[in-house]
């Protein structure tokens, strides 16, 4: 039988973690959800539970981290990658899913033509999440004796950045070539993580930013749709006071001079 341990916003399932102890990785969950409450507000966060199990647990074997929406159920599904106690990589996969649990949208794999964007935001809350935690676990960790780990948390964010794609050009030029590749493909994992990139620095100064998140899913999107018509309608739904800094966000994806 196996065992879980049910929290206000998540469910953990036990088994196959290594020598990684359940109540340890439950404390990770907290301080992921916690960074996802301080720049979202609790109002915004998805109020249906997520169960977490490890990727061996997937029934379509499939060892990578992943999010399942289940309308059927009153949780929804997300599958770790990784065991023992390798707190960064707990940190960083679940940051992704839970950005994915978020914004909740559905999709279909033959017309997706926006997944990009969201496979892009969401691994750029990984990285905003595990820097974010480097910080706040040097002041406040979950416990006393984690709190050394807090520079092992940044290390392992800018190592990740050190080894992201290279381009010998604008990325705005960039984003432009390899634009009708996104369309077709939600899941070029190098290109989502460079889109990451590019746009970190604008969600770290302007933490509220996130909030456009919570009316991604409501952008009403078509096969013939492109990408400044559908940041157009994306602003048009946020509440006015995020327009200016989605402007910027806009002008970095869509605008030649950056």
């Amino acid at each position: 039988m196996t065992q879980t341990t049910e929290f206000e916003r998540f469910i953990l399932e036990h088994s196959n973690w290594g020598n990684a102890i359940p109540e340890n990785i439950a404390q990770i969950l907290f301080s992921v959800i916690g960074e996802f409450e301080n720049v979202l507000g609790i109002e915004r966060l998805n109020s249906k539970k997520v169960l977490v199990l490890n990727s061996k647990l997937n029934p379509e074997n499939l060892d990578v981290p992943i999010f399942y929406k289940r309308p059927d159920k009153d949780f929804n599904l997300i599958f770790l990658a990784t065991e023992d106690n390798f707190w960064a990589q707990y940190i960083y996969q679940f940051s992704h899913e839970y950005c994915h649990h978020t914004i909740n949208g559905d999709f279909n794999e033959n017309s997706d033509r926006f997944g990009w964007l969201e496979e892009s935001l969401c691994e750029l809350s990984s990285l905003f999440i595990i820097r974010r935690m480097s910080k706040t676990w040097r002041i406040k960790p979950p416990y006393p004796n984690w709190s050394d780990y807090s520079s092992k948390l940044a290390d392992y964010a800018n190592e990740m950045i050190s080894n992201k794609l290279k381009i010998n050009y604008s990325f705005y030029k960039w984003l432009q070539t390899n634009i009708d590749n996104l369309y077709a493909d939600r899941y070029l994992r190098k290109f989502n993580f460079l889109i990451a990139i590019n746009i970190l620095d604008i969600f770290e100064n302007k933490p509220d930013l996130w909030r456009i998140i919570a009316y991604y899913k409501k952008v009403q999107t078509s096969d013939q749709m492109n990408l400044e018509q559908f940041l157009g309608e994306w602003k048009r739904i946020i509440p006015n006071d995020l327009t200016e800094t989605f402007n910027i966000l806009e002008k970095k994806l869509i605008n030649t001079s950056c």
